[in-house]
């Protein structure tokens, strides 16, 4: 029985031994697994501040475009409001060179009459001058005769 109990002592020995060294392994291999999390954490959370730094940039730029847009549109809509009212003022000064367009025929046949009169009357002096003339002739004769 002492036998059995030194086989077992040192069979027990052995097996405290080997449970050691796999707790060993396994502590080692479980540091190795927290230290390969910890890395990949630690790039996981360079990698998420990287990230958040590039949104950042990326919300400035579209803010910035929206600011730019804005104005833009802005622009767009004094530009139009201009055309607008360069073209209101094409219309009514097309309207205003229609109307003098007809003032000026109006003026033109008025000229035309006061043309047309104005030769009636050279017309009517000339014949006046003609019948006084010879109207002078016939008295000069008449009181040449007495």
């Amino acid at each position: 029985m002492a036998k059995t109990a030194g086989l077992s002592g040192v069979h027990g020995s052995d097996i405290d031994h080997e449970v050691s060294q796999t707790m060993a392994a396994a502590v080692e291999e479980m540091a190795s697994s927290v230290a390969e999390i910890t890395s990949t954490m630690e790039e996981l959370s360079t990698s998420s501040t990287q990230i958040a730094d590039h949104s950042q940039s990326v919300v400035d730029v579209a803010n910035q475009t929206l600011e730019r847009s804005r104005k833009g549109s802005t622009a767009m809509q004094l530009l139009q409001s201009k055309m607008q009212d360069i073209r209101s003022d094409s219309e009514q000064s097309l309207a205003e060179i229609m109307t003098l367009g007809a003032k000026s025929k109006q003026i033109n046949k008025v000229m035309e009459l006061i043309n047309t009169l104005a030769a009636q009357t050279k017309l009517i002096a000339f014949n006046a001058a003609l019948e006084a003339s010879s109207a002078g002739g016939v008295r000069s004769t008449l009181f040449s005769c007495r």
